[in-house]
């Protein structure tokens, strides 16, 4: 999926840090084919791991029906929010984007910011839940914990939009989820997230607080920037589906034992 836990060991857990650096090299050097989920990772895996080319293909991950077909709501929300989505670790950058939201609110037009979280609880959760508790954000951030795939279609059809400042990502499915959904995104232009957005979101820096708060201040006050991104975003969206990724992963198999 990704070698994130090589350019941020500080990130994984010693264990996992050892599996990285001795299993997954030998494991990658026996294989016929190494299958990775974006082109970006493609290219880690060639230059890290040493493996030729000819022998490491990209499949892009699919997203799912339901996502383009939410229809319910959560009446304990605000009626206009922001949505992250990811489990509560550092890679996903949340600290810098609750301050983000801090900074947001402290300016009239971004006043009634609130940033509403889905996801559970990771590697070193408990720094992240102390930074969301701070009484600096005086409330602006809720977190949900972990939702169901149903629930998650819901909240990106319902939220403003979607601010995802992740450090590294394989992927990054919340971002085609959320394309799906017709919620406009904010991500990061780092790893494999703008080859997943294309022209279909806003990127930003994820390492300036500065950038990602401008970021989501742009989709938050334009309405006619967040509909052009929503209609970029469910375009885009429709070039990615598990049957797509099934069947590309079904020719490389049919290639190892021909």
């Amino acid at each position: 999926h990704d070698l994130s836990v090589l350019h941020a060991p500080q990130n994984f857990r010693p264990w996992f840090r050892n599996y990285a650096r001795i299993v997954i090299p030998r494991l990658a050097r026996r294989a016929a084919r190494v299958i990775t989920v974006s082109e970006t990772t493609r290219q880690d895996v060639m230059e890290h791991l040493g493996l030729p080319e000819e022998r490491v293909v990209a499949v892009p991950n699919g997203v799912d029906g339901r996502y383009r077909q939410a229809t319910s709501s959560r009446k304990d929300l605000p009626p206009r929010h922001v949505l992250s989505v990811g489990t509560l670790e550092p890679r996903k950058n949340l600290v810098r984007l609750f301050e983000a939201v801090r900074l947001l609110a402290e300016r009239p037009a971004t006043r009634d910011i609130v940033l509403v979280h889905a996801g559970g609880y990771g590697w070193l959760a408990d720094d992240i839940v102390r930074a969301a508790h701070s009484p600096a954000l005086r409330g602006r951030v809720r977190l949900l914990g972990y939702v169901t795939q149903e629930e998650l279609a819901s909240l990106y059809s319902q939220a403003r939009l979607l601010a995802y400042p992740s450090l590294f990502e394989g992927f990054g499915l919340p971002v085609l989820e959320a394309m799906a959904s017709g919620c406009p995104v904010v991500t990061s232009d780092r790893s494999s997230l703008p080859e997943v957005a294309g022209d279909a979101a806003v990127l930003v820096d994820p390492e300036s607080v500065e950038a990602i708060a401008e970021g989501i201040r742009r989709v938050w006050e334009d309405d006619a920037l967040a509909a052009d991104l929503t209609v970029r975003g469910l375009a885009r969206a429709q070039l990615f589906s598990w049957e797509r990724t099934a069947r590309l992963t079904a020719d490389v198999y049919e290639s190892v034992l021909q």
